[in-house]
């Protein structure tokens, strides 16, 4: 099958409607995703995990093994630059069994990722507003859903979905808003730990959950950085939609680049909220940037400062992750692995409505559960990004030898050995992340992320099983090419 774009239903779609990214979005989708919301609440528990200087390593190490995989991604996306990212990766090397475990692990990280933002967004708010959180409904573990959260939940839900039903190009055109905007916040709010912090809160830069080998607690934390560096699932989801196809280096230069200012962002935002406040402070705090940038500039408007930062971090991964979970629906429908209904376009704006309206009802579903599931989606997401790198790797040790000689793919350099050790990287990531959730489970129970990840194989055991008619009457020569993207005529 053809990788090239000018043959491609979705592209020919996207035309007529005026509706694309260019290559410059790449960078705020992605990067957007790659901020997010989660340096606000988890930079405290981090610090309180591994100490500052070891939890900054941590980021810093896990951004840059990443590289590898990066480029491997680089490699397949420029074979296979169609909606569904891994998805079609998995087909094109393993088969249509693959495509929907994959595809369908994709789905719930995407989805869960929606649910996570929008309660957190809500949740912000009023944190930001006290006046707009309402009389209680209910609690979760503890947490409580107010009416005025309620609210705010549908508000944003709508609000969304209404961007991302207009088609890439308004997503896009939001994505670069909020993302220049947090970054610039960003800069403010480690240029004032810095400035404003001391050194002796650093000390000791190192430490461990409990005693024991100092290190642990490092190695805890690197565990879960997958899950903070996911944006780079979301980015297959983009390609397709893109105006003109970038060439192999460029996009491999972009990707790089992204990953290493993220890297950066995190370590320098983690050791400069430890200089801004002690660190008995900053673990007692719900929101420990907010409470170091507050130490740091002497003022509570800078705490409200960053948590405004991390609504637009929400903003930005929220947006990123519908659409990405919309694009996989699409992808799943054209293949006819879930109802053909979503793989429908918008006449006028091109847009996947069908999976944007199934998202965005899901997603509120999931947010019902509130801020109680930020852990087990956290520790789920690591395993399933961890996965999902792994089936990426694996495919491109089984497609390499077909495109020989095309300089329309990119290929990684050092090959076997630096694909290699991005495989290596994954195997090490899920393993981690086993390890993880097993020493964190209630004494005698399984792991809730375990049990999560079962429930939902089991779900999509029973689609797999109820779509056999279906699935079969396509033909598996049509489904390649509805796949890959090509109008059938």
């Amino acid at each position: 099958m053809s990788g090239r774009r000018a043959d491609s239903a979705e592209t020919m779609t996207r035309t007529v409607a005026g509706n694309f990214l260019r290559f410059h979005q790449l960078f705020t989708f992605a990067i957007g995703f790659l901020l997010g919301f989660g340096w606000v609440v988890m930079t405290g528990t981090w610090i309180k995990g591994a100490g500052p200087g070891g939890a900054a390593l941590a980021f810093l190490v896990g951004g840059l093994m990443l590289i590898p995989i990066a480029l491997c991604y680089v490699e397949v996306g420029s074979r296979y630059p169609h909606a569904g990212g891994e998805f079609v990766y998995a087909y094109s090397a393993f088969g249509v069994g693959a495509a929907f475990f994959t595809g369908w692990l994709l789905l719930l990280l995407f989805i869960s990722l929606t649910a996570f933002e929008i309660v957190a967004a809500a949740w912000i708010v009023t944190i930001i507003v006290p006046s707009w959180t309402g009389p209680g409904l209910y609690e979760v573990a503890g947490f409580p859903i107010s009416l005025g959260m309620l609210i705010l939940m549908v508000a944003g839900v709508l609000c969304v979905s209404w961007v991302n039903f207009r088609g890439s190009a308004s997503m896009a055109k939001a994505q670069d808003c909020t993302t220049y905007v947090l970054i610039a916040l960003a800069v403010l709010i480690i240029a004032g730990g810095f400035a404003g912090g001391e050194t002796r809160h650093l000390v000791p830069l190192v430490s461990a959950p409990q005693p024991g080998w100092a290190y642990y607690g490092v190695l805890g934390v690197f565990a879960t950085t997958p899950i903070w560096y996911c944006g780079l699932n979301a980015l297959p989801q983009a390609l397709s939609e893109l105006d003109t196809k970038p060439s192999p280096a460029r996009l491999a230069r972009l990707v790089v680049y992204i990953l290493v200012g993220s890297a950066l962002f995190y370590f320098l935002l983690i050791l400069s909220t430890g200089m801004a406040a002690p660190r008995e402070v900053l673990i007692k705090s719900e929101f420990a940037t907010a409470t170091a940038a507050q130490w740091a500039y002497g003022m509570r408007a800078a705490a409200q400062m960053v948590l405004v930062a991390g609504l637009l971090g929400v903003v930005t991964t929220w947006n990123a992750a519908h659409y990405a979970a919309a694009q996989i629906l699409f992808a799943l429908g054209r293949a006819r692995l879930l109802p053909e209904a979503f793989s429908r376009k918008h006449p006028r704006y091109g847009s996947a409505y069908v999976g944007i309206v199934f998202v965005a009802i899901v997603g509120m579903l999931g947010a019902l559960g509130g801020v109680s599931m930020i852990g087990i989606i956290v520790n789920a997401g690591v395993l399933i990004a961890a996965t999902l790198f792994f089936i990426t790797c694996l495919s491109l040790f089984r497609l390499r030898g077909d495109d020989v000689g095309d300089p329309d793919h990119y290929r990684v350099p050092g090959y076997p050995w630096l694909p290699g050790l991005a495989l290596a990287y994954a195997v090490c990531t899920i393993v981690f992340g086993l390890l993880v959730t097993w020493q964190a489970r209630l004494p005698g129970r399984i792991p809730a992320e375990w049990l999560v990840l079962a429930g939902w194989g089991a779900l999509g055991m029973l689609l797999w099983w109820r779509g056999r008619a279906s699935r079969e009457a396509l033909g598996e020569d049509t489904r390649a090419r509805l796949i890959h993207g090509e109008e059938l005529t």
